[in-house]
């Protein structure tokens, strides 16, 4: 079945938080007029995430909630991949199980796709945007030279790239993603650089963020592996491993 709208989810380690998020957005998008499902990609977790997500499908939508699974932890960018190419919407959406976007900002981001924007994200860092809880100053300041690193190293113009709520039409999302490599963190600066080599428009939209205390990230360890799989999508590009996409 081809629905308009895909939710993909991705899960390591959420058993506390996929039952009340999978609630909040199966009500929201029952609330909508459009058909949907939501598919939560469970990243090799080692709690209680597959069962807590299979009763709140149970419960919820058994029908329009599946459940994709990786043996082994990959890494949030697999998890994604892995969801988007599994989708079949018109739209499909990545979106974080944490629930720090309300999922209602879907209101701001489908008139932009509707119109024919290719990839749609978030940003809390343009006028517009309100963070109703900032992340401590040190996880700000990274983010800040994230950003800039980013742009330095592969040309990526967006102003807050690890959002995680991002909005892409179906063509350009299967095609993005059938060349990503990025399993870890890095995956949605190569998303945004294989979409501007593949000629596709990306529009930001400001949106209402919290910062939510059980992130799974690992400041240290993110902060080397986020260089590496920059690094590598640099190599990569000047290597011409992905001629496929120009």
């Amino acid at each position: 079945m081809t629905y308009d709208l895909s939710i993909v989810i991705p899960a390591y380690n959420e058993a506390k938080t996929i039952a009340a998020t999978l609630d909040t957005v199966t009500r929201y998008l029952a609330g909508t007029s459009r058909s949907w499902e939501i598919l939560v990609v469970n990243d090799g977790s080692r709690d209680a995430t597959v069962a807590e997500t299979i009763r709140a499908a149970r419960a919820l939508a058994p029908r329009q909630i599946r459940l994709l699974e990786h043996p082994h932890n990959r890494g949030k960018g697999a998890a994604v991949r892995t969801g988007v190419l599994a989708s079949t919407g018109r739209f499909i959406v990545f979106y974080d199980a944490d629930g720090a976007t309300p999922i209602s900002e879907l209101a701001n981001v489908m008139p932009q796709l509707e119109r024919g924007a290719a990839v749609v994200t978030g940003s809390r860092r343009i006028a517009g945007a309100a963070v109703r809880r900032h992340q401590p100053w040190l996880r700000r300041a990274l983010g800040t030279c994230y950003v800039g690193l980013t742009q330095r190293l592969i040309g990526v113009r967006v102003s807050d790239i690890t959002c995680g709520f991002k909005a892409l039409r179906h063509d350009a999302a299967k095609a993005i993603f059938a060349r990503l490599r990025t399993d870890g963190w890095s995956f949605d600066a190569e998303m945004f650089w294989l979409a501007r080599r593949l000629g596709y428009d990306v529009a930001e939209v400001p949106i209402t963020w919290t910062d939510q205390p059980n992130t799974k990230v690992r400041m240290g360890r993110a902060v080397f592996t986020s260089l590496w799989e920059l690094l590598r999508i640099r190599w990569a590009a000047w290597r011409g491993d992905h001629r496929a996409a120009a």
